[in-house]
């Protein structure tokens, strides 16, 4: 599942995916990691990935995440998740909602593989926060994240964007959003945003249960409210 191809705009490439369990909700495996060295034409056979999983009193803390590349910093680098799991195969859930915390990922370019895994920082406490890979970066290298989250007060999923500069070999927070709401949309809210730009706004795809929707902002914080995505002759886009 979640196939992805990660490009330094010159020769080299690496396509990741990961193993899912059918039988369950989200219950991720390994890794696997293809490189290319001519710009993704040809791919090597794909091998495992180191295993960066532990247990903690019985508890798979096991990593789910997007191999991305830095244009400015010719840096590459990983985002995603710890997703926590009782049994080996069973997501942990509070208020039916699964439990995961935000990680950052080093990789090692000339190894092919992730090097280190770290928390990465979010805003405010939360039962889940993920950030997802479709990611703006700006001119001086800072990166714009999208996440879904959700809170103790509010279990249905609501959408943020940080904003990261790389402190190093890791990101550091530097500036929070307003929380976009849409609890109307479906009964999980909003979630599995990306975020780009275009002649100066920011614009956000946002997923719920029975639409797709967007948001547009002036400056990537304080967006507009959730709209659904419509086709030319004016029906809503549905999801399902």
């Amino acid at each position: 599942v979640c196939p992805q191809i990660t490009y330094d705009g010159d020769k080299t490439a690496f396509l990741t995916y990961q193993m899912l369990l059918l039988t369950g909700s989200d219950v991720f495996y390994d890794t696997y990691i293809a490189r290319s060295t001519d710009g993704g034409k040809t791919f090597e056979e794909p091998r495992k990935r180191k295993n960066m999983q532990w247990f903690e009193d019985g508890i798979r803390m096991a990593p789910f995440g997007w191999l991305l590349y830095n244009k400015h910093h010719k840096k590459w680098f990983g985002l995603g998740q710890i997703i926590k799991y009782a049994n080996d195969d069973e997501p942990i859930l509070v208020n039916d909602i699964g439990i995961t915390e935000p990680m950052q990922f080093s990789f090692d370019v000339n190894e092919g593989d992730w090097s280190e895994v770290k928390k990465l920082e979010f805003p405010f406490d939360a039962i889940t926060a993920t950030p997802m890979p479709q990611i703006y970066e700006y001119e001086n290298g800072d990166i714009l994240v999208p996440f879904y989250y959700t809170t103790e007060d509010n279990n249905k999923s609501r959408v943020i964007t940080v904003r990261y500069t790389f402190d190093g070999d890791w990101l550091k927070m530097v500036k929070t959003g307003e929380p976009v709401i849409g609890d109307e949309f479906g009964y999980r809210g909003l979630a599995e945003p990306s975020v780009t730009s275009l002649n100066g706004k920011f614009y956000l795809t946002l997923r719920a249960d029975d639409v797709g929707t967007f948001a547009v902002s002036d400056d990537g914080f304080t967006f507009s409210k959730p709209t659904p995505w419509k086709w030319d002759d004016g029906s809503v886009l549905e999801n399902y």
